[in-house]
């Protein structure tokens, strides 16, 4: 019974470890996509003003 509660245990904190790493990966990709469309985002403004010039 405690060995099975030992496990149990341990495979949640796996599963809750897993999950920490997919959320990390997830909040990488996202702060590199949100630099990039500042990138953009900027450069679509400069554009525009060297256009209306």
């Amino acid at each position: 019974m405690y060995e099975e509660k030992l496990l149990a245990e341990a495979q949640a904190r796996q599963e809750e470890h897993c999950r920490y790493l997919c959320l990390e990966r997830a909040k990488d990709e996202l702060e590199k996509e949100r630099e990039r469309l500042i990138r953009m985002t900027k450069k679509l403004k400069d554009d525009l003003q060297s256009v209306k010039k």
